[in-house]
């Protein structure tokens, strides 16, 4: 397996990952609250966390549409 394969697999990982982290944030919210009550901590979900989200899944897109496009063009 290449590079270029290496790469494209990652790519379709982080297309995914900014995907569900974008339009399934309550599964990433109730794995942080479980997280959250190992540690003995208190949760509260903001809009700045929502924020964050949406915009670590936009990253994950664009990083995973350039390594996909790699090696194509």
């Amino acid at each position: 397996m290449g590079f270029s394969q290496v790469g494209q697999v990652i790519g379709l990982f982080s297309i995914m990952f900014g995907l569900f982290s974008i339009f399934a944030r309550n599964f990433f919210w109730k794995a942080e609250q479980f997280s959250d009550r190992l540690r003995g901590k208190r949760s509260e979900r903001t809009t700045v966390w929502d924020m964050w989200q949406v915009l670590k899944g936009v990253i994950a897109l664009a990083v995973g549409l350039a390594l996909l496009s790699q090696g194509h063009l």
